[in-house]
C-alpha cells in the first residue's frame, strides 16, 4: 500500500516521509479529545508515548525492509515474527 501510494502520490515524497505523514494527521485529530480530557490522557500519557515510538519503529524498518528486498522475501520476514 505505502509503495502505491509513493508511486501515485502527486507529492514527491519517500516512503518515510510518508509514514511520518500519516502519524502527524493522527496526532492531530486526536489532539482536541485530548486537550479537553487531559487528566484522562495524563494517566496513559507515558505507555502511549512509548507504543507510539516501538509502533514507528516497526513501520519504518519494515518499509526500509521492503525497499532493500523483495516483496516476497519480506512478507516471510515480517509473517515470522508474531508479536
Amino acid at each position: 500500500l505505502i509503495k502505491s501510494i509513493e508511486l501515485e502520490t502527486p507529492l514527491d515524497l519517500t516512503a518515510p516521509e510518508l509514514l511520518f505523514l500519516r502519524f502527524a494527521t493522527v496526532a492531530l485529530v486526536v489532539l482536541p479529545w485530548a486537550v479537553a480530557n487531559a487528566d484522562k490522557v495524563r494517566a496513559v500519557l507515558l505507555p502511549a508515548a512509548e507504543l507510539a515510538v516501538w509502533l514507528f519503529l516497526g513501520y519504518a524498518l519494515q518499509i526500509l525492509a521492503l525497499d532493500k528486498t523483495s516483496a516476497s522475501t519480506c512478507s516471510v520476514a515480517a509473517a515470522s515474527t508474531g508479536v
